[in-house]
């Protein structure tokens, strides 16, 4: 048999070889997230949704569901580290866990909405603690009493003049601007007093007693730490025992912080 004939006979076996493609309904099955998953979410009071849904010019991609899951483990882990009822009581009704996130340009590990919080494939932990801080302070909450624990001629990039007119302007050697870096826990939450209030939260729940650290070095920090201990720390919430047990503080310690 010529070689030409065994070519052409090798072609026409594969092209009416039986094709053994997954079925439709085990294909849209695999792109659906596991069901632990979303039955733990409810215990949280939030969804899951299979396919994201992206607002407020927010753009991400659609991850494949069993890297989603992988993300997921991660961040159920995270929430171990708060309270259900905590979370509950934050208002978060959806969490999308996406690749590509973006928004105004900026690729971040993750965004909140009024009613929802986005993470990218590969998120931190303390993303998590941030961003259902954001929600639970109404995303972009103002508070003159937070302005008023930064240090003199400290302003916000946000922050109008008018805000801060009961302290200095911003006109502070460059010297003293080195030393306003103690009194926040990252450069970010000197961006703006909500992004200080998150990454503080996030700061606090993530590093424990090595928080506390900070807290030596700094008595703005402190009054930061005081602040949101009082807005946390109602039996609704966080509960009165949590911040002791969490930053290694005495119970005399936390009682003493007044409560909203």
């Amino acid at each position: 048999m010529s070689r030409s004939i065994v070519k052409l006979l090798f072609f026409v076996g594969l092209l009416t070889a039986p094709h053994f493609a997954e079925p439709p309904a085990a294909r849209a099955e695999s792109a659906r997230i596991d069901r632990a998953y979303k039955r733990l979410a409810v215990k949280y009071g939030f969804s899951i949704p299979d396919r994201p849904v992206f607002k407020n010019n927010i753009r991400g991609d659609r991850a494949p569901a069993d890297k989603v899951e992988d993300e997921l483990d991660r961040f159920f882990a995270a929430l171990e580290n708060l309270t259900v009822s905590f979370v509950r009581r934050t208002g978060v009704n959806k969490v999308i866990v996406c690749e590509n996130l973006a928004h105004g340009g900026m690729k971040p590990d993750g965004l909140a909405t009024e009613d929802s919080i986005y993470l990218k494939v590969g998120f931190q932990e303390r993303t998590v603690y941030h961003e259902f801080y954001h929600v639970f302070d109404d995303v972009r909450h103002e508070d003159k009493k937070w302005r008023a624990l930064n240090p003199p001629g400290f302003r916000y990039p946000q922050e109008p003049p008018e805000k801060s007119a009961h302290r200095k302007t911003e006109t502070a050697a460059a010297g003293a601007r080195d030393d306003w870096r103690k009194h926040f826990v990252t450069d970010y939450a000197r961006t703006a007093e909500w992004e200080d209030r998150a990454e503080t939260f996030s700061m606090m729940v993530h590093e424990g007693p090595k928080f506390m650290k900070r807290v030596e070095q700094s008595d703005v920090l402190r009054a930061k730490m005081e602040y949101i201990i009082e807005q946390t720390s109602r039996a609704s919430l966080l509960g009165r025992d949590y911040w002791s047990e969490r930053l290694g503080l005495t119970r005399q310690a936390t009682d003493s912080t007044p409560r909203r």
